[in-house]
């Protein structure tokens, strides 16, 4: 829906602003998708993948939010998988 505006803007170059935990997915799809149509992108996270570093405690300290994250990683995953077999 995006490419009529964005060829009558002239526009070679968007910018792509997804959750940094969309972003692998969002620019894969954006590659596949615009392939050839002479329109690059820029990746602008809007938050951290990771806030905690990994030598934190509480990184290895199991909790319901880390089952949560595990959940949306396995859904961005198999959206990974997905778009490899379209």
């Amino acid at each position: 829906n995006v490419k009529p505006l964005l060829d009558a803007l002239g526009a070679r170059k968007v910018l792509l602003v997804t959750s940094a935990h969309h972003m692998n997915r969002a620019a894969a799809t954006f590659e596949k998708v615009w392939a050839n149509s002479g329109i690059s992108f820029v990746p602008i996270p809007t938050d951290q993948a990771d806030p905690e570093p990994l030598h934190s405690l509480n990184v290895w300290i199991p909790s319901p939010y880390a089952l949560l994250d595990v959940t949306k990683w396995v859904r961005e995953y198999a959206g990974m998988v997905g778009l490899a077999i379209m």
